[in-house]
């Protein structure tokens, strides 16, 4: 029937057999579904948004395409049709700057004789300029596409044989800042957007409906001015920078150190998000610029926002990775927790001494444990370093089976702090996501009233709750337990009530650079 909300009412059909002997013949019973404007087909199954499943990497944006369909934009530093590949080999990232004579030159635009969608991320120091051109023919005459900088606005023109489409955004273009453009285009209409402004639309001439371009595409200006339409509308090049180029399904980033593109009077930029000689991420990490903003891929033994916390450098303890079905079982084989009921939790945080011990075991039974050893614990504290793309799991457990405990977890791509006790149970939620290929610090605290949750440098969640002891059966999972979900995540850095845990001494596989 209609997927959707069920009626609030039934028909009830009464039906005797003997009415197949009075000349009776049962009736097909017909029905009509009125869909949700995102939805169609007889039963409302089919959806006219692709990307209403989410189906790009959390990080990465997902757009319609015109004709249909879906094209997800990565982030840099990752790439795949859903963004789903960490690119490990992304160590440096260049912008190209132009002065006004020089160019990209890439390939002719394919499959856009009935639609393209085409997105440029660029920075411009003057009002006119050309950002991008495609045309048909050397000769200055045919098909082509156009966009420009005009006294401080944009310019998309676009010819299909019978009368050009100008279509100019009513925002104007700041100048020394990063924009983003889109264009798109789908028969004779065309529609033009400078950042999150207004949408500008426009036809091109009757009949012709198709493009036909076959010349390279040129970005930032043109190899012979000659060669360029009458009609396009520009007359210099660009005097400013260009950070990204995504054209339908294909990104084009890094483009000054990308030596397939053939380029003419290019300069390497040097300015912000990422200027390179006072490059905002410390310790030797990868400066991405994203528009007027940035993130840093840290080096190997540093973490934070701006690689600013050291994790132990070449000595720091190797990541362990955990695959859904195995998990790291421990056995607590110090005496009862320390009292720290006049502990801030900053000095909560800082202290850290190494007295875990593992068992083999695989499973524990619960039933058959003797509690007489169950120790009442007056504080909690997990602190680990984090890497997944996977937005599910348990990262660590500790407690009483199902009637008290401490679980830190991944849930929809957030870490959740969950916990039950005598008198109390309560869960809060991290504020961002962190299922995104990237290590992330997470410290998750339980101390008598004060309860907090903190990711990387973020501001923390802190939610003030009346829990009282937890009393634990001296058992500790990371990465798993029977009954739940495990994790697939790389994990190092392992602090549990302020002892350090060396998971890599465990026997447990260990990380490599693209496992997540």
């Amino acid at each position: 029937m209609c997927l959707g909300p069920g009626c609030d009412y039934e028909y009830d059909l009464d039906y005797d057999e003997s009415y197949e002997h009075q000349g009776y013949e049962a009736a097909d019973l017909e029905y009509q579904c009125i869909c949700p404007p995102q939805y169609t087909g007889k039963n409302c199954q089919d959806s006219l948004d692709p990307c209403m499943s989410e189906p790009c990497h959390h990080s990465a944006t997902c757009d319609i395409l015109p004709e249909g369909g879906y094209v997800c934009k990565c982030r840099p530093g990752r790439t795949g049709v859903h963004c789903e590949t960490v690119d490990s080999e992304l160590t440096e990232f260049l912008v190209p700057e132009l002065s006004g004579d020089g160019y990209l030159e890439l390939p002719c635009l394919e499959g856009v004789g009935r639609t393209f969608s085409i997105e440029l991320w660029f920075l411009t120091r003057a009002s006119d300029g050309l950002l991008l051109y495609n045309g048909q023919l050397s000769n200055g005459r045919g098909d082509f596409i156009s966009l420009n900088l005009v006294q401080g606005r944009l310019e998309f023109r676009f010819n299909l044989g019978s009368g050009i489409a100008n279509i100019t955004s009513p925002d104007l273009v700041t100048l020394d800042t990063w924009h983003s453009v889109r264009i798109s285009r789908l028969g004779r209409e065309g529609l033009l957007r400078l950042d999150n402004g207004t949408v500008a639309r426009g036809f091109s001439g009757n009949p012709l409906t198709e493009l036909n371009l076959e010349m390279p595409l040129y970005i930032g200006g043109v190899k012979h001015w000659h060669e360029m339409h009458r009609l396009a509308g520009a007359t210099s090049g660009l005097f400013g920078a260009i950070q990204r180029l995504m054209v339908n399904e294909k990104t084009y980033q890094n483009l000054a150190l990308n030596f397939s593109i053939p380029q003419h009077n290019t300069d390497i930029y040097d300015g912000l998000p990422c200027p390179i000689n006072s490059n905002p991420c410390r310790n030797g990490g990868v400066c991405f610029p994203l528009l007027n903003s940035f993130f840093c891929k840290c080096a190997d033994g540093y973490d934070g926002i701006k690689c600013e916390f050291s994790t132990g450098g070449e000595n720091s303890e190797q990541a362990v990775r955990f695959n859904g079905e195995n998990y790291l079982q421990f056995k607590h084989r110090f005496g009862r927790s320390p009292n720290t009921t006049n502990a801030t939790i900053g000095d909560y945080i800082d202290e850290s001494y190494t007295d875990y011990d593992t068992e083999d075991d695989a499973y524990y039974d619960y039933q058959n444990y003797d509690y007489s050893e169950r120790r009442e614990q007056q504080s909690n504290k997990f602190e680990l370093r984090l890497r997944t793309t996977h937005p599910e799991g348990v990262i660590a457990w500790i407690g009483r089976g199902k009637l008290e405990h401490l679980m830190l977890s991944l849930h929809e791509g957030y870490v959740m702090l969950s916990y039950r006790g005598k008198r109390d149970e309560f869960t809060i939620r991290s504020k961002e996501r962190i299922d995104d290929g990237f290590f992330h610090r997470i410290r998750a605290i339980r101390r008598r009233r004060s309860i907090l949750l903190q990711i990387d440098e973020q501001s923390p969640v802190k939610l003030a709750s009346e829990s009282g002891p937890l009393t634990t059966n001296g058992k500790l999972f990371v990465g798993g337990r029977p009954g739940h979900r495990g994790l697939k995540a790389c994990v190092r850095d392992f602090v549990v009530d302020k002892r350090i845990i060396d998971l890599a001494r465990r026997k447990i596989q260990l990380c490599h650079e693209n496992d997540v």
